[in-house]
């Protein structure tokens, strides 16, 4: 079955994916969807080539949206690490300053104010 269905399986997922690597896994998963369930195919409505053709559409289709979706995680992911290896040496001791700041202007509040600062900010209650 597979010397005989493969090449045009094959051809009709890279069509898709344009993508070899993808394109393999894609026909593995339609065979091997195909070997656990054979009763699914119906020869009363069409060709076996023909059903396997449209579930390996289906399955290329899928990684497509699977991967469109997941490749701007991935720009984002690398954007910042980027941004994060760009930033100064000197942005820890700015953060630290920062936060040094913060907490003296805090602690220099009035006792009822400071109390409402600090749940809500600290305890993250409102």
């Amino acid at each position: 079955m597979h010397e005989r269905y493969a090449p045009y399986l094959l051809a009709v997922a890279m069509r898709v994916t344009r993508d070899a690597h993808a394109t393999r896994d894609v026909l593995q998963e339609v065979l091997v969807a195909f070997w656990q369930h054979p009763l699914r195919f119906d020869p009363c409505r069409g060709e076996l080539r023909t059903w396997l053709a449209v579930l390996t559409h289906r399955r290329a289709v899928d990684w497509v949206r699977r991967e469109t979706a997941r490749r701007p995680t991935e720009r984002v992911a690398l954007a910042l690490v980027e941004r994060a290896a760009e930033a100064p040496a000197d942005s820890e001791l700015l953060a630290r300053e920062n936060t040094a700041a913060v907490r003296a202007a805090v602690a220099a509040l009035p006792p009822q104010q400071r109390e409402v600062v600090q749940l809500a900010y600290y305890t993250r209650l409102t």
